[in-house]
């Protein structure tokens, strides 16, 4: 039978897990939940450590903010593609004004 500790570790890498699959918090707390049998709460402690492991890899790695952007817009450079491939035209142009975002190119979006 596994020990508390274990059982706490496992949850927090399956949320971990979860979230680098690129769930919402609110997501990751509800499948906590059901996955688990805990209750929202407890699965909110949960995520919170996840988020925790998260930032503790990208410090210990020390990721600078160049490398994190050159990710980004690798990402979404490929949503981009992806997206055009499936004639999906409007994930397409939420890639590319996101894509301008991230590079300091966009202008702001006046709305009558």
């Amino acid at each position: 039978m596994p020990t508390p500790q274990r059982k706490t570790a496992a949850r927090i890498e399956a949320a971990t897990r979860d979230l680098l699959s690129g769930n919402s918090s609110s997501v990751v707390v509800s499948l906590v939940a059901a996955r688990e049998g805990v209750s929202r709460r407890q699965a909110q402690r949960v995520v919170h450590a996840a988020y925790r492991v998260l930032t503790s890899d990208l410090e210990t790695a020390e990721v600078e903010r160049r490398e994190l952007l050159a990710q980004l817009i690798s990402n979404t450079q490929s949503v981009i593609a992806q997206s055009l491939a499936t004639n999906n035209a409007g994930a397409a142009i939420a890639g590319i004004r996101c894509l301008a975002e991230l590079v300091g190119i966009s202008t702001p979006q006046r709305r009558p």
